[in-house]
């Protein structure tokens, strides 16, 4: 393995001649991975895994309209590989989630990424040891903050950069090997050219993944967009 300083951090990290893409392909050949959200991250990482065989199906909200359209228009076939997210965590044998809540209530690894601007993060959540992305942001973004966020867009290659990082924590999660950023949250500061790692704690009070939480279900943002998921 490689020894790289990431903000101070050594940490090791497995190279291509280590892990060669036929190897992962030879141990993802009878599984499915199942993306849910095809948001901004999603298409990265759905397009990144398909390229290199490995078989992926998206699942994604049928009412949100306009992220369905942009799987359809990449090229995912509804009922063959862009189902709902109820159909595909079913049919998914590897399910990588850009959806919180539902991470945790499902008892499945969460695998996170975000890109804004020529910023980025990635970390990965292991339900109930790690902190979950609740614990970071206590409340949901209001509509205004969203649409500031959305305002801002998205510059260079964070998103090919983001997207990579998190299939590659995926993968290595499969294989029990390396490092998969569980309990740690990479930033990527793409002005400055940085790289830094900064330590989570699951908190104990968390709604969701605390010692007593009080979500026990999935919201739906029609029904209380308070309780909706980040």
């Amino acid at each position: 393995m490689a020894k790289i300083n990431f903000g101070g951090v050594e940490e090791e990290v497995i190279t291509s001649d280590e892990f060669p893409l036929t190897k992962a392909q030879e141990i993802l050949k009878n599984e499915v991975v199942a993306i849910l959200g095809y948001g901004v991250q999603g298409p990265a990482q759905a397009m990144n895994m398909k390229d290199n065989g490995i078989n992926v199906i998206i699942g994604q909200a049928i009412e949100d309209k306009s992220y369905w359209n942009k799987a359809v228009a990449d090229g995912w076939v509804p009922g063959k590989t862009l189902f709902s997210i109820e159909e595909a965590v079913k049919r998914g044998t590897i399910i990588q989630y850009l959806v919180s809540d539902a991470a945790v209530l499902y008892s499945k690894p969460l695998f996170v990424g975000a890109v804004s601007s020529l910023y980025g993060m990635a970390f990965t959540v292991i339900p109930h040891e790690t902190a979950c992305f609740r614990c970071l942001y206590p409340k949901a973004p209001t509509a205004t903050m969203a649409r500031k966020e959305r305002n801002r867009g998205i510059i260079g290659t964070n998103p090919g950069i983001i997207g990579s990082i998190v299939a590659q924590n995926v993968l290595k999660y499969v294989v029990g090997s390396g490092d998969w950023l569980a309990g740690k949250l990479l930033l990527v500061d793409g002005e400055d050219n940085r790289f830094d790692l900064v330590p989570l704690e699951r908190n104990p009070q968390c709604r969701i993944c605390g010692d007593k939480p009080t979500i026990t279900e999935l919201f739906s943002m029609k029904k209380d967009t308070r309780q909706s998921s980040c």
